[in-house]
Formats: structure tokens, C-alpha cells, sequence
């Protein structure tokens, strides 16, 4: 019999549900969200080994309101593709007192989505989470930019609406582009002749 990684997260998912023997932390009826969903850590510290391409996590930040429903819709367009999270968890938010220009947190909860890189469908994957960013945008969040590569200009300027503002201190401050990444680069569609960005994220 194969047991395939995503029999295997199920198992342990079942485990970690209906057990106390996995480990200390889940030895109560209830437990606290921070103690139960972060599994990756206390119980696969290299789990990505496994995926042998990688693997994508997709990371958006909604609303309280439009938590429930929201992530009930994400989670159906991965179905919808074929593309299933093989580990998940839920990240609570709230407001920040700083004035940031372009905030991820906002006052509701966050999931984390990997799904491992499927090299001969990244089209598919990549339609799909453009799909996701839209869906995110209509319920008034945004997504994590250090995790999730997939985002193009339009919706990053509908998630972070202060972009405009920050791109003007960026040019006032930043004339030489001393301060500039290859995923700003690839985000603001901006090749230079010397530095280009071109990337495979892209439909």
C-alpha cells in the first residue's frame, strides 16, 4: 500500500483532533488557538522536505466579520482546481496602533494555505490563486507579501490603499532605487535595462 503525504496529514490531523497521546500540548478538552494550529512547527520542523518542488503558501488576512465565510469560499476555489492544502492554520489580528503605510494586519484572522508547486499544472495554480487575491479583495482584506508570490499591480494597489503615498516618499527618498526588491520589481511591473524582474508568476 503507498500512503501518500496527503494520507498522512489527514492521519495526523485526526490525531491531533481526537487524541491526547500525540504530545503535551493537546492534553485538555480545550485548548488555545495559538497552542493547536501551529502544528507545522512542534511537529514537522522540515516538513517541507517532502514536497518536491516546493510548495506555495498562500496567506490572506480577512476581516472579522467576513472571516467564517470568506475562508469557506477559498477553500472552495482550491477544490474547484484541484489543488488541495495539505497543512493549515488560523493567525488572530488586530489593529496596530502604528500608522503604517502599507499594514497586513487588520483587526480578524488569517489562514495559511500550502499547497505544494505542481510544475506541470503552474498555470492552473497560478490562475487560481489570482482567483483567491480577487475573492480576497472582495471581502475587504489583503494578502501576507512575504509568503504569497502570486499578486499582480491592480490588486496590490485594491489591498494596500496607501500605495500611491508610499511610492511618492519612495521616489522623493529614493531617487538612485537603492531600496528596491525583485518582488517590488515584479509587483510594479518595472524592468530596468540594468536589473530585471521578470518572473514566472505571471498569466
Amino acid at each position: 500500500m503507498v500512503v501518500t503525504l496527503k494520507t498522512s496529514i489527514r492521519f495526523v490531523n485526526w490525531l491531533q483532533t481526537h487524541t491526547g497521546n500525540l504530545s503535551l500540548d493537546v492534553q485538555m478538552d480545550k485548548v488555545s488557538l495559538s497552542k493547536y494550529h501551529f502544528v507545522m512547527d512542534m511537529k514537522f520542523p522540515k516538513y517541507n522536505y517532502f514536497f518536491k518542488h516546493g510548495f506555495f503558501e498562500y496567506q490572506p488576512i480577512l476581516p472579522l466579520k467576513n472571516c467564517v465565510k470568506g475562508f469557506k469560499e477559498l477553500i472552495k476555489i482550491t477544490h474547484k482546481y484541484g489543488f488541495y492544502s495539505l497543512m493549515s492554520g488560523l493567525k488572530a489580528y488586530r489593529n496596530q496602533k502604528e500608522d503604517f503605510l502599507l499594514p497586513f494586519t487588520q483587526e480578524g484572522f488569517a489562514i495559511t494555505m500550502d499547497i505544494p508547486k505542481d510544475l506541470k499544472k503552474l498555470k492552473d495554480q497560478i490562475k487560481m490563486f489570482y482567483e483567491m487575491n480577487d475573492l480576497v479583495i472582495e471581502y475587504g482584506g489583503r494578502i501576507y507579501l512575504g509568503k504569497t508570490p502570486v499578486v499582480n499591480k491592480t490588486q496590490f494597489y485594491k489591498m494596500y490603499k496607501n500605495l500611491d503615498q508610499f511610492l511618492s516618499l519612495k521616489e522623493k527618498y529614493d531617487a538612485d532605487r537603492l531600496f528596491e526588491s525583485n518582488m517590488y520589481r515584479r509587483i510594479m511591473k518595472i524592468n530596468y535595462l540594468d536589473s530585471k524582474a521578470l518572473s514566472e508568476y505571471s498569466i
